[in-house]
């Protein structure tokens, strides 16, 4: 197949796993892991400029790539959760280029992160956040799959009204709330400047707008606030500034994200 076809059959699943038919996301699913290996097996010889040149390999990071991590914002659990399997499915077929992915992932499907983070059973998925927390702090995962991967598993596990329907008989979903705020500030503390802004403008907007997970989000907010580690250097001058990192903070830079 050459890229015009498989970038229709990737379309195609893609549009797919947003069905309700868990049958159709199952069989759109098992198409986007046969699609990874056609992918690997074209580009596997290529250079690494060459590749980034290829229109097969476009298929897959300009199309693919880019609308999982926008499906893992999504407000429907499943597809959130589909959407991160099958990013875990392309990092260990890309390995190359996922390889700090690959920290999720272990033999034992007791301890691997990334399986135990979509586990039904509540302890699983808090000892699977504390596991993330001490993985993100090694400073092996790289900034965009912080920012765009692991971010909203994270933002998720703290407001997910569907986690706070089950509180009510259960202290799993409260508990799973707090460790993921925890998680959150380790994952802050691994930020350049500006995407640290942009995450800490995100939780502060969601202050504005009533929200019932409201207690939540006050303490992400703080927890962001304690894990800020960058150098301030003001000047005296007629215009005071502000460098962070060696980067000016622009005025109105507000992020324009949907976090919910």
């Amino acid at each position: 197949l050459d890229a015009n076809n498989l970038r229709v059959l990737a379309a195609q699943s893609l549009h797919d796993m947003q069905e309700t038919d868990i049958a159709i996301r199952n069989h759109a699913m098992a198409l986007l892991e046969q699609l990874f290996l056609a992918v690997k097996r074209r580009t596997s010889e290529l250079a690494a400029a060459a590749l980034e040149e290829d229109e097969v390999w476009k298929v897959y990071i300009e199309l693919v790539a880019t609308s999982l991590r926008r499906s893992l914002m999504d407000k429907k659990r499943e597809i959130r959760q589909d959407a991160f399997k099958l990013i875990m499915s392309a990092a260990s077929v890309f390995d190359e280029f996922h390889r700090d992915l690959l920290l999720l992932t272990h033999v034992d499907v007791e301890q691997d992160v990334s399986k135990n983070l979509l586990h039904i059973q509540f302890h699983r998925r808090i000892k699977a956040m504390q596991r993330l927390k001490t993985i993100i702090a090694g400073g092996g995962i790289q900034h965009s799959s912080l920012r765009h991967i692991l971010w909203p598993l994270i933002w998720y596990a703290i407001i997910d009204p569907q986690e706070k329907e089950r509180m009510k008989a259960t202290e799993g979903a409260y508990n799973l709330s707090e460790e993921a705020v925890r998680t959150a500030g380790a994952l802050c503390s691994q930020l350049q400047w500006r995407e640290y802004r942009v995450l800490l403008w995100s939780a502060m907007r969601e202050l504005t707008m009533g929200r019932e997970y409201e207690k939540e989000i006050i303490k992400l907010v703080c927890c962001i606030l304690e894990h800020f580690h960058f150098e301030i250097s003001s000047s005296s001058s007629s215009s005071s500034s502000m460098v962070v990192d060696g980067a000016e903070g622009s005025k109105g830079e507000v992020a324009n994200e949907e976090t919910k």
